[in-house]
């Protein structure tokens, strides 16, 4: 997770740099300052001038030949250029792959779930802010490959400040930050069977008694836990388990949620589904 999360700050900062000047001796300087942590290195880069897209080529990150983060190709579809932290970005990550220790994540993921040599994996990220709302809205965090299937992560906050004069910090601490909705989205091309069955050849089981067995221990949970699900909506969640397609799940609650409040409660998973209203559509 961490090699990705500098993938993003990576581009992140990159996209900065370079908007309105030129996109490879912005690259060079940006390379020679991150270079004092990891070792950045890119192929090329081109900008479409209808679409005002940014393209990187050929993206190495790495802390030594062992470790490191590969990214075919980034595209910066958006950004705010007029502040210090830009109050929109929307930029993707084209077939991801992590080295850790010599070993491809891409490769290891394909083996043992047996997808052969053509797993893919995409990311991309999509946010705005509001400053004069304090309205923060996550767009998208996706996720996907095509022959596995594609989660993405979507959620509004309110009460936030973005303060760029504080180094190290992000929110500000006089004001609390509310949840006000989230969503994650799934959809499943072959990853979810594959899953199940990986878990019951270990326990050896077969696919189909597992699938019975997770539904019978999601009524025993949704019983003791007091998980207030509707029937309709522990319908699909037992539907999905039996025949893996696309599942939504949402946090709709009835009014915003101080994340201090899920916070104080963050070893208690049932109370919070209650908290946010979590339903699956």
């Amino acid at each position: 997770m961490v090699p990705v999360i500098i993938v993003l700050f990576s581009a992140y900062f990159t996209a900065v740099y370079f908007v309105n000047l030129s996109a490879g001796k912005r690259l060079d300087s940006f390379a020679s300052e991150i270079n004092k942590y990891v070792v950045f290195e890119y192929g090329h880069t081109s900008i479409n001038p209808f679409k005002v897209n940014l393209v990187i080529s050929d993206i190495v990150l790495k802390q030594d030949e062992l470790n490191q983060v590969k990214v075919r190709q980034a595209v910066i579809r958006k950004i705010d250029t007029k502040s210090q932290i830009p109050s929109c970005l929307d930029v993707a990550f084209n077939d991801i792959d992590i080295i850790n220790n010599e070993k491809s994540f891409k490769t290891l993921i394909s083996e043992v779930m047996g997808f052969g040599d053509g797993l893919r994996i995409d990311l991309r990220l999509s946010y705005s802010y509001k400053e004069s709302s304090k309205e923060f809205e996550l767009k998208t965090l996706e996720i996907s490959s095509k022959n596995a299937g594609k989660v993405s992560l979507s959620f509004q906050l309110s009460g936030i400040v973005i303060d760029s004069s504080l180094p190290g910090r992000i929110f500000s601490e006089e004001n609390p930050v509310f949840l006000n909705n989230a969503e994650i989205r799934f959809i499943d091309d072959s990853v979810t069977d594959r899953g199940f069955k990986l878990i019951a050849d270990t326990i050896d089981m077969e696919t189909a008694d597992f699938k019975a067995l997770l539904n019978m221990q999601i009524d025993y949970v949704v019983k003791s836990a007091n998980l207030k699900l509707s029937d309709a909506s522990l319908s699909k969640l037992k539907g999905f388990i039996k025949e893996p397609d696309k599942i939504t799940v949402t946090a709709i609650p009835p009014q915003p949620v101080p994340l201090s409040m899920l916070s104080d409660n963050y070893n208690k998973p049932f109370r919070i589904a209650n908290i946010l209203n979590i339903d699956f559509k």
